[in-house]
């Protein structure tokens, strides 16, 4: 029987906190610029998401009809031309009474030039909506919500796929053959089609959206903590642990879970801008936050019916965010990968 000082020495050294910080700081200095870009601005929209009530200049769910639709702050005068016809209804055509009272001699089908004279104000730095409510504030508030959403998720999806993988992994026999095929049964659907199928027979809502999300998210986690389980459980320090009589479920706790953790952490860190892209997309078809709450996803639903007349700003900046925040946690996860990944790491860590 393997004695517990042998067992001591054959358990597998843990990573601690200044180890993975030093290896961060490698990556840092391989990708500064890429990673420092990604941490400045997850650091910006991760606080302004947490200070939003504190920091955003107005209510993020109203506003006023005489602010309707203004442009950001920079915007100015401009000419444009524009058709003459009966009722102007798109961005090239003026009707015949606007035109008249620029140009009494006008007929139907004149080309004539017309001063837009910009209305952007500075208390409205990015401009405002449909119902005058401030871009900014709605953007800031949105950072909160797409941040909770992809939190939530991933956190219920990882700890669903986790435990289950541990499980599937660890026991093996007809344990693992159920909880396989049920996973093979989530994973033969496309996420985002899953997603909307269960949102869709849930009630379109914000908590519904990332159980529907979280439910489609867990298989990836299930598959990947099995395979880790598999090859740990085969290692000399799990078969010392059997051997000293130690059960089952503390060699779990105790030796496969802390080994099983950072895959799981890597995983999760270049799961966020999906989970994101995900909440936007179910917002953005009705089936996740509804208004007037502010979302990104929904802000995009709204001002693409803007877009064709000129009111561009109201979907551009939201789509800008969106951008921006999953790219960042790309980046970021690209790196924390970097730092788990033996072949990138130093002979001394």
């Amino acid at each position: 029987m393997t004695s517990t000082a042998e067992y001591a020495v054959l358990a597998p050294r843990r990573v601690s906190a200044s180890v993975w910080a030093a290896r961060l700081l490698r990556g840092f200095r391989r990708r500064n610029i890429l990673l420092g870009f990604s941490v400045f601005i997850l650091l910006l929209i991760t606080g302004t998401g947490i200070l939003a009530p504190w920091i955003s200049p107005y209510d993020p769910t109203r506003g006023k009809l005489e602010n309707q639709k203004l442009p950001p702050a920079w915007i100015g005068e401009r000419t444009a031309t524009k058709t003459v016809v009966e009722f102007g209804q798109s961005p090239d055509q003026i009707s015949i009474s606007k035109a008249k009272r620029l140009k009494s001699d006008v007929v139907l089908g004149d080309r004539i030039e017309v001063v837009i004279r910009g209305s952007g104000r500075t208390e409205f730095l990015l401009g405002t909506d449909h119902l005058g409510r401030d871009m900014l504030s709605r953007i800031i508030h949105g950072a909160r919500i797409s941040l909770i959403i992809a939190s939530v998720t991933l956190g219920v999806g990882g700890l669903i796929g986790t435990t289950v993988g541990l499980a599937a992994g660890y026991f093996g026999g007809w344990v693992d053959e159920v909880i396989m095929r049920v996973t093979d049964v989530f994973l033969a659907f496309p996420p985002l089609l899953l997603a909307i199928a269960i949102a869709s027979a849930l009630g379109p809502n914000f908590f519904n959206a990332i159980l529907a999300i979280a439910l489609t998210w867990w298989p990836w986690y299930t598959r990947l903590v099995r395979a880790q389980s598999l090859s740990l459980r085969e290692r000399a320090f799990i078969e010392a642990a059997h051997g000293i009589g130690v059960n089952d479920l503390t060699i779990i706790r105790r030796h496969i879970l802390p080994n099983v953790l950072t895959p799981v952490l890597v995983q999760a860190t270049l799961d966020i801008g999906t989970a994101i892209l995900t909440a936007a997309g179910l917002s953005f078809i009705g089936l996740g936050t509804q208004p007037p709450t502010a979302d990104w996803g929904v802000m995009i639903n709204i001002g693409r019916l803007f877009v064709l007349g000129g009111r561009w700003w109201i979907a551009t900046f939201s789509g800008l965010a969106i951008f921006l925040t999953a790219l960042a946690f790309n980046l970021l996860g690209d790196g924390v990968r970097d730092a788990a990944d033996p072949r990138t790491r130093g002979a001394d860590l």
